[in-house]
């Protein structure tokens, strides 16, 4: 997390649990057998997250700016919103 990522954060970095991994794949196969539910944040998703529950333990799957999630990750969330 570089400096200019802290600033735009404005202090929410501090308080967020963030995970760099080196294979996302076996990254999100591994959190799946744990029973974390895989919610991928998709533009092209057709249901919107407030209509998604989020008390269970989920792990929210962002993709990068613009280009948005890649089709493996996307295969891969147990749903899209």
């Amino acid at each position: 997390i570089t400096p200019i990522v802290r600033k735009v954060a404005s202090g929410a970095v501090d308080m967020t649990p963030v995970i760099q991994v080196t294979n996302l794949a076996r990254c999100l196969e591994y959190l799946k057998s744990r029973h974390i539910f895989l919610i991928g944040l998709d533009e092209r998703a057709t249901k919107p997250i407030f209509q998604t529950d989020l008390h269970a333990s989920v792990a929210l799957i962002l993709g990068a700016e613009g280009r948005g999630l890649r089709q493996l990750t996307r295969t891969l969330c147990d749903e899209l919103v």
